[in-house]
């Protein structure tokens, strides 16, 4: 890049990219930001020069750069760029690690309460709440349907624009908003939860529809692994009740007094519009924006991961999924071979299905003790899009570490005041 002399054209302005990797830009994007140690620069995505590209390919044989013929999170800039961002050395090639997923879309559709001394009322008969509105009504609970953002910290704003908005929040001013996880009352029970939706890398997208369930299948059991576990610490009993005992659930024949799985089970998952949609975790991750930031970041933290390493292994069915486990049931409690999944393991998440039920139905915060996330910290740590998230991994990491009286105060929180500002 330093030797081009076309005229017009600032190359220190520019980011360039082989075809592998601006394929997985949306069509639209005409720009990147990077983060530097030292710098951030906004720069405009070109194609990468023929010559840049076999020279980065001869590292990647020799052993010097990545995987051999990797070139999906790789880009070219020039010296003077490579030197701002922090770069040393005289390679002109860096490493875009997850920067390409800064372009991946968060979204969610959080549960809430609205009280009344004590008492909830119900959502579905508010005035101007519907199925459809930024904050309406799923049934009796109220629902957030923020606009999706780049990033976590942009989610949150899109939040606090609902709770902000005097037109939508007219008919609930009188009310409280408690985030909640589970809440019971003598005519029925409350099981609250948010869903978390990531977009597509636009490869992912483009998969065939079959192949893409399998890889959101492997791809949820890896979320639940590495955050609706931990988040165990925040749920405490009442994970237990939500997910094992509720009586407003399909699954459960409650009218005969028999309890089955209810809502945030291990293996709840759905396409949303061809996405990921993961519906395990609870409604207190909206206790303060503090946390919410916290657990979508880390959400993205790990489908990115996980996307990044299914892209580097080619979207090959037997490195996500392998054909031989195509008709058994993965989240059965059973099933034991995820050690056999190559994405799973090459993530360190290859704990029986059984294990993770049991756990996530039983709820216990004792068994999810503070040793229990220090090493889930040291575990996801080593996420290759842990340097881009590690602010939002490391304030969950010290929320989940606290004493139950901490984490007993996100319990009913009262949005109202904890997100007034």
């Amino acid at each position: 890049m330093d030797n081009n002399q076309k005229e017009g054209r600032n190359e220190h302005g520019l980011i360039r990219m082989a075809k592998v990797a601006r394929d997985i830009l949306d069509p639209s994007d005409s720009g990147m930001t990077l983060e530097g140690i030292k710098s951030t620069q906004k720069l405009e995505t070109f194609k990468a020069f023929s010559a840049d590209v076999k020279a980065a390919r001869k590292m990647m044989v020799d052993g010097q750069l990545f995987d051999e013929h990797d070139l999906s999170n790789t880009c070219f800039v020039s010296t003077q760029t490579f030197k701002k961002l922090g770069g040393k050395g005289e390679t002109l090639v860096l490493d875009l690690n997850t920067g390409i997923f800064k372009k991946l879309l968060i979204g969610t559709d959080p549960e809430l309460l609205l009280m009344e001394d004590g008492v909830v009322r119900h959502a579905d008969c508010v005035p101007g709440f519907s199925k459809n509105s930024k904050f309406g009504n799923d049934g009796a609970m109220a629902e957030l349907r923020p606009d999706p953002s780049f990033t976590p910290e942009g989610l949150i704003v899109n939040m606090k624009k609902l709770l902000h908005d005097d037109k939508l929040i007219a008919n609930v001013t009188n009310y409280d908003w408690i985030s909640s996880c589970y809440f019971e009352n003598g005519d029925r029970d409350y099981p609250v939860g948010t869903h978390i939706h990531i977009d597509n890398p636009k490869k992912i997208g483009l998969m065939d529809t079959e192949e893409r369930m399998r890889l959101f299948a492997v791809t949820n059991k890896i979320i639940d692994e590495l955050l609706t576990i931990p988040l165990i610490r925040l749920d405490g009993a009442d994970g237990h009740k939500r997910r094992a005992r509720c009586k407003m659930s399909s699954h459960n024949n409650y009218n005969k007094g028999k309890y089955g799985k209810g809502y945030g089970f291990f293996g709840e998952w759905r396409s949303c519009n061809g996405h990921l949609e993961h519906r395990s975790i609870s409604g207190l991750v909206i206790a303060n924006p503090d946390i919410c930031t916290a657990v979508f970041g880390t959400a993205k933290a790990i489908v990115e991961a996980v996307y990044k390493e299914t892209l580097k292994n080619g979207l090959k069915r037997e490195f996500i999924l392998p054909g031989k486990f195509s008709k058994i049931g993965i989240y059965k409690d059973t099933f034991d071979q995820w050690d056999k999944i190559p994405l799973a393991q090459s993530l360190s998440c290859t704990t029986a299905s059984g294990t993770i039920s049991a756990a996530m139905n039983k709820s216990c915060r004792t068994d999810v003790s503070r040793k229990s996330i220090t090493e889930w910290l040291a575990k996801i740590r080593k996420l290759p899009t842990y340097s881009t998230y590690s602010e939002n991994i490391e304030s969950l990491g010290s929320v989940l570490s606290s004493s139950a009286k901490v984490l007993n105060g996100y319990s009913n929180a009262n949005m109202k005041k904890t997100w007034k500002d």
